[in-house]
């Protein structure tokens, strides 16, 4: 045993698999940290896209709902610009198409009705 108490004279064989249980229970015990802290749900949740308060808030609002319409149109216009171009699969690859830019259009016209109630709410004297 004295021997080992050398580093230069462990062999190398045991030396890599020394560093390799050394890094496993390293990310082992952080794994156990960040579930018992409650850290490792706040790590994998949504990212924050809220930005700070403005006085162009309102207007803000009006022109994200007026680009979300027209990005609508414009997709819709898209879909039969190619149907009238390519019939094949139609109009089966157009109905898919519309239903997709409408489950688009949904999400972020709910997604602006949402900061329009977050926005109303911090507005609202306490």
């Amino acid at each position: 045993m004295a021997r080992w108490r050398e580093p230069e004279r462990i062999p190398l064989g045991y030396r890599i698999m020394l560093t390799v249980a050394i890094v496993v229970v390293l990310i082992i015990a952080l794994g156990i940290t960040g579930c018992l802290t409650g850290r490792w749900d706040d790590a994998q949740g949504e990212p924050d896209l809220r930005v700070p308060p403005s006085k162009y808030d309102n207007h803000i609002a009006e022109l994200d709902k007026q680009a979300i319409e027209h990005a609508y149109m414009a997709q819709i216009e898209h879909l039969f610009s190619v149907w009238m171009k390519d019939a094949t699969g139609q109009p089966e690859r157009a109905v898919n198409g519309a239903r997709t830019a409408r489950k688009a259009f949904i999400g972020a016209m709910d997604a602006l009705e949402k900061q329009q109630q977050q926005r109303l709410q911090r507005e609202r004297p306490q």
